[in-house]
């Protein structure tokens, strides 16, 4: 794993480098491999930024890169690290499908779900962030819509087909 270094090694090697110091010298005073010194460069890190937007948008890395997300090992990975809430809620969308379920009340996404619910004109995202109270908001709803369940339409959030229709089973009581 990379090397990380602390605000007063980068400074440092900013001050050696304005001293027109080379990367091989500054790595051998501060003993800091060459790579991460001469990375240091702003020159540097925007010219690889620039590679690797463009290396990024070349099609047969598109595919490639799309096919390995793909894959159900990389998927299931993804999800356990980044949002154990949307693993929860993958869970509850399965059991709704076999017709067993149990709604967990402390779900961000199934909060999220009914608040859309019981609105049927849309919601604008600082409304929606204001009442929610969910630093993570925006995401969940990204994740939300790429499963189908809202829509984002003329700056509104609105539930889906396939929303409304989950909802209706979850909380039928309350619509």
């Amino acid at each position: 794993m990379p090397q990380k270094l602390t605000e007063e090694q980068i400074e440092k090697i900013r001050e050696l480098q304005e001293q027109h110091l080379s990367d091989v010298e500054i790595s051998r005073i501060m003993g800091i491999p060459y790579h991460i010194v001469h990375y240091q460069k702003s020159e540097v890190k925007k010219r690889k930024r620039e590679y690797m937007k463009a290396y990024r948008q070349r099609p047969e890395v598109k595919e490639k890169m799309k096919a390995y997300r793909q894959r159900p090992e990389v998927k299931e990975r993804y999800y356990q690290r980044r949002d154990p809430f949307l693993l929860e809620f993958q869970d509850l969308l399965k059991k709704v499908e076999n017709g067993t379920e149990v709604i967990p009340r402390d779900n961000p996404y199934i909060s999220l779900l009914k608040y859309l619910a019981n609105d049927n004109y849309g919601k604008k995202f600082r409304c929606m962030k204001r009442e929610v109270k969910d630093d993570k908001l925006r995401g969940r709803l990204i994740k939300v819509k790429k499963r189908g369940l809202v829509v984002y339409n003329e700056k509104k959030w609105f539930l889906s087909k396939k929303g409304k229709e989950l909802c209706k089973f979850l909380f039928e009581p309350t619509l």
